[in-house]
């Protein structure tokens, strides 16, 4: 997912109006936005024609399905019912010039909306009382920043509520932004984080400012979705064992060159063979490869190979916990990642749903949680991860076919986002209308289990245009499940 921002803050206003803290705010917001993988644009002290400027070439460079974040640091107010962020060239005295000398809220917001982002997030540490507000005629309906309607995958964040001031802090930024950056990089959903945001806010400010959001966000997001946590802890050959040359001197070598055949009469009996006590003698580096290789073997059929991976908990009992969780890191490290440690464009899943089982008790949780961090430091968007906790909504839609008796499927939507995708123009006919072949939902869960790595014990299969769920469906021929954005 290709994530961008756009970083204004504008402090040297007229005499009596400017702003100590808006320049460094902005400054470091950026450096935050850049450590969570954005492309930032990051000014300071624009007119109202550089900050147009700016928003304009933000909008367009912004690409459907991305993430993008508005922040701005200055003055701000609302006038006859609009909201504008103020250039530093207005004039504090006249609302009519303010009015013309800024960017306008609205204009920002639908640029971010109609680039077609997934998710955009606005985040405003200015002022909701009109910060000129005894040099102005009050009859224009003055005041600070007012309500804004976020668009659909829109979240608008203001430093305050209505009619407050923005205070500011102890140190080089103003209070919002400090509690912003206290939080930022914490791996958790943009929601929780502002969560957090406002209840230190309450506490530095003694309640007096109390920060304020507008959410329309149905893709969950997170700034930060990893504690930078490398695949250090095994070697480079054993994250990308694609060069692997066996040393006939050690068993380990000896076991891992017969899993690594492709050849079932070397693969099975390799598997059976393999006791709790040799893998208490291996390394953990070598259990990590095993563990890839068996469950590898086992994708392409290997019957000695399959109850390690089906049975694990009962099969790996009596190995040391530590080379037992490295056992089972490599069999979810195989999932995803290829020979050369690199992403899978499609997961190796066909036994996941069953390792996922397995990984999900507690004392087993520790690889989930590895896998899980190892895949969010790819900078990708997955269904499962890292909230290996949370139950995944799916909305199946249908619709009825002439000359069908079951509800034929139209999409499979995860967190706003369709992943039902079609694989070849070829299988649609000249209409762009598809076969379709019979379906229960059982099949449905598995099949998003074995595409899209999604848990079937984290499945809640949703039929909105159905008033039950059907006891049979119509899948579409070629077409897949996406698994990662």
């Amino acid at each position: 997912m290709k994530r961008k921002a756009l970083a204004i803050g504008n402090g040297a206003y007229a005499p009596g109006f400017d702003l100590e803290n808006a320049v460094n705010d902005a400054v470091a917001v950026a450096e935050a936005l850049r450590r969570s993988g954005f492309e930032v644009n990051e000014f300071t002290d624009l007119d109202h024609t550089a900050m147009q400027d700016a928003a304009l070439a933000f909008g367009k460079s912004l690409k459907r399905d991305g993430a993008a974040t508005f922040y701005f640091a200055g003055h701000g107010v609302e006038i006859d019912g609009v909201n504008y962020l103020i250039g530093i060239d207005a004039d504090p005295t006249s609302a009519v010039d303010a009015k013309h000398n800024s960017l306008k809220l609205d204009y920002v917001v639908d640029l971010m909306d109609h680039a077609g982002s997934e998710t955009n997030i606005v985040i405003l540490d200015a002022c909701r009382e009109n910060p000129f507000g005894k040099n102005w005629d009050r009859s224009l309906g003055t005041g600070g920043l007012g309500p804004v309607t976020a668009p659909r995958g829109t979240l608008i964040a203001f430093a305050t509520s209505p009619g407050e001031k923005a205070m500011n802090g102890t140190g080089k930024h103003g209070r919002y932004t400090e509690a912003l950056l206290q939080h930022f990089d914490a791996v958790c959903p943009v929601e929780t984080m502002f969560k957090r945001v406002r209840a230190t806010m309450a506490t530095s400010t003694g309640k007096k400012q109390t920060p304020w959001e507008h959410t329309s966000l149905i893709a969950e997001f997170y700034f930060n979705r990893s504690r930078n946590v490398p695949v250090t802890q095994y070697s480079e050959q054993a994250v990308s064992d694609g060069g692997f040359i066996a040393d006939p001197k050690k068993p380990a070598h000896v076991v891992l060159d017969e899993l690594k055949s492709h050849d079932w009469y070397r693969q099975n009996p390799a598997a059976r063979g393999i006791k709790p006590s040799d893998l208490n003698g291996f390394r953990e580096n070598a259990c990590f490869m095993i563990g890839r290789a068996l469950y590898s073997a086992a994708d392409g059929g290997s019957k000695g190979a399959e109850p390690w991976v089906t049975n694990f908990i009962a099969k790996t009992g009596g190995v040391d916990p530590h080379k037992r969780k490295a056992l089972l890191d490599g069999m979810l490290f195989e999932v995803f990642f290829d020979r050369d440690g690199i992403l899978r464009s499609k997961p190796k899943a066909k036994h996941f749903d069953e390792l996922y089982g397995a990984a999900s008790a507690k004392l087993l949780r520790p690889s989930l949680e590895f896998i899980g961090e190892v895949l969010v430091n790819t900078g990708r968007r997955f269904l499962a991860f890292p909230n290996i906790d949370d139950d995944v909504s799916v909305d199946i839609t249908t619709t009825m076919l002439p000359g069908k008796a079951n509800p034929s499927i139209t999409g499979i939507v995860v967190g706003g986002r369709d992943i039902l995708s079609l694989d070849s123009p070829d299988y649609v006919d000249e209409h762009g209308i598809p076969r379709y072949f019979a379906f229960r939902p059982q099949d449905l869960a598995n099949r998003l289990a074995a595409e899209a790595a999604l848990p079937t014990s984290r499945q809640v299969l949703n039929f909105p245009d159905l008033s039950m769920p059907p006891g049979e469906l119509g899948y579409p021929v070629g077409y897949s499940l996406e698994w990662m954005s």
